[in-house]
């Protein structure tokens, strides 16, 4: 997380202002909403985040806050949230929630949930994510963006829609519980942007093709 979303993107934000680059698009996450309930944030505790990831997700949108302050760079943030879809991660330390639950069910596998399975996420489309990214690059402002589903569930609740015996894991510490939305950035107002394909609908195409 340190290498990648910190030193590296530092790494980048230098070599845009030393090549003159006018725009950056940076893909922050959803992660940086840590815990936070669904209301706007206040600017003397912004985030509450207990995860690594997440923390260098923020200190990245700090950098390139920094940057464009210091040095004019135009930056475009796009905080994804849990995007899903075809050829989605499936195994790894990188692997997506739904790509696991995919790969288990037509592997005939039980669902690992990891306790308590209250935990809530958007999901949100890899369509419409595309979709809300070429917006956001074409309207070519200096702003942040939020890409998401209106839909929260439970990772419980998505496990059930497979129709599949479930498995529980241990409580994992720095776990987030909550999906956020907030409308406060490290700097300015996030514009929120919706999907609109139904993760109910791709998990039931799933099913389908395996029946």
């Amino acid at each position: 997380a340190f290498d990648v979303n910190i030193a590296g993107t530092f790494n980048v934000l230098e070599a845009c202002v030393n090549n003159n680059v006018e725009k950056l698009v940076y893909s922050s996450s959803a992660s940086v909403y840590g815990d936070a309930v669904e209301v706007p944030m206040t600017e003397n505790h912004p985030f509450n985040n207990k995860n690594f990831y997440g923390a260098s997700k923020i200190a990245g949108e700090a950098m390139c806050t920094a940057f464009n302050h210091r040095y004019g760079l135009s930056v475009i943030g796009l905080r994804y949230m849990n995007v899903y879809g075809p050829r989605q991660i499936c195994k790894g330390k990188m692997a997506t929630v739904i790509g696991i639950f995919e790969d288990q069910y037509l592997k005939k596998k039980p669902l690992t949930v990891v306790k308590p399975g209250s935990q809530s996420r958007r999901f949100t489309h890899i369509d419409d994510t595309i979709e809300i990214c070429y917006l956001a690059w074409r309207k070519n402002k200096c702003r942040h963006y939020s890409i998401s589903n209106r839909v929260s569930y439970s990772i419980l609740d998505v496990a059930k829609m497979f129709k599949r015996k479930i498995k529980f894991l241990k409580k994992r510490p720095g776990e987030r519980y909550a999906s956020a939305l907030t409308n406060m950035n490290l700097s300015n107002k996030v514009y929120k942007y919706f999907g609109k394909k139904r993760l109910k609908d791709y998990i039931n195409q799933i099913i389908d093709d395996d029946n």
